[in-house]
């Protein structure tokens, strides 16, 4: 059954729009944390003032909303600072305390939108669709991207600036689950004669003015691990896969490249390395190159790591129908092959 009564107002939350209350007439009764009606000004909640209580369900003393503060309004509420519906659970409001200098924005008594002076200077919580083009960092929509970040003449405070950052920090990952930080998927219909060239990623480092920068990379691909108990099958900074080829009609492929470099070689460039590989060491086996096989399989060509012995390489090939991985290391065959012993295989380069 709906029930009034009267109250002292003791606190007022002006975050949550709630309010601590005792009633009248029963000292020991405080109802903490009851909601305050949109229409009730925060300006007017102050501590000692009456106010009046509406309960939804008197056998349920927390089930209650202060609908008024009796007594003249404040300077500050005087004039309307919302917009709210007929069932006051929707509004905008601009005073939930003196002069704070906030908008909030509420739908069905959630707070989907705040903005403020402070930064963040805009929150927006929930889900989030926008059809139309974004610009960021000063840009201008456009038609050409529907997302794009371009800072211009910007000085960067920051040590290690970025345009895009994302960090997911913490987060569980089901069974069978997998997380991706950047998930992209170029998906698109090609017309009759065109050829275009479609790319999933591109990405361009590219610099001006008269500094002197260690490195410039298009891409850098960083893998590791932190406090971590559990055990990695496979770690790959970089990781490149051919999926979901099928055709129709006379659909195909004429070339398929897990990896192609193309001419890194430039005018004014003082050395070029189209492939450069680094010492690969600390592991429990190491590898320079692998090829030809799984991790598990034998490699039709194996370059190790370590310091070859005399007359030794670290180079290792596959031999026989059913292959053997060899060694690649010279002998003085002696006359006649004098010196060459039982096992040997003699290659020869034609």
């Amino acid at each position: 059954m709906i029930a009034t009564a009267k109250a002292i107002l003791k606190t007022y939350d002006a975050v949550t729009h709630t309010a601590t209350v005792q009633l009248v007439g029963s000292t020991p009764s405080f109802l903490a944390a009851v909601p305050v009606a949109a229409n009730v000004h925060a300006a007017d909640c102050v501590a000692g003032r009456t106010c009046a209580l509406l309960f939804f369900d008197s056998a349920n003393p927390s089930d209650a909303v202060i609908t008024a503060v009796i007594g003249l309004p404040s300077a500050a509420s005087a004039t309307p600072s919302y917009i709210i519906d007929l069932d006051a659970d929707t509004f905008v409001h601009t005073e939930y305390s003196a002069d704070e200098d906030k908008i909030h924005g509420v739908v069905a008594m959630t707070e989907r939108l705040l903005l403020q002076a402070a930064s963040p200077h805009i929150t927006l919580t929930g889900d989030l669709k926008v059809a139309g083009y974004v610009a960021l960092a000063g840009g201008t929509p456009s038609s050409g991207a529907y997302l794009s970040i371009n800072p211009y003449g910007v000085a960067f405070g920051a040590t290690n600036p970025r345009l895009f950052y994302m960090n997911p920090t913490s987060c569980n990952v089901p069974i069978g689950g997998s997380l991706s930080a950047f998930d992209a998927n170029a998906t698109v219909s090609i017309d009759t004669g065109a050829t275009p060239t479609v790319r999933g990623l591109n990405f361009v480092g590219f610099i001006t003015g008269l500094g002197s920068p260690t490195e410039v990379s298009g891409v850098a691909a960083q893998v590791g691990c932190m406090s971590f108990a559990g055990t990695i099958a496979d770690l790959h900074a970089l990781y490149a896969v051919a999926r979901y080829i099928t055709f129709t009609g006379a659909g195909a492929v004429t070339r398929s490249h897990g990896l192609r470099i193309a001419n890194q070689g430039k005018a004014g460039v003082g050395t070029t390395f189209g492939l450069l590989i680094e010492p690969q060491l600390a592991s429990t086996a190491n590898y320079s190159i692998w090829a030809g096989a799984t991790y598990a399989g034998t490699p039709r060509l194996r370059l190790d790591e370590g310091t070859p012995g005399a007359g030794q390489t670290m180079l290792n090939l596959a031999e026989g129908v059913t292959p053997t991985v060899r060694r690649v290391q010279w002998v003085d065959p002696g006359t006649a092959g004098a010196n060459l012993v039982a096992g040997q295989r003699v290659m020869i380069l034609v």
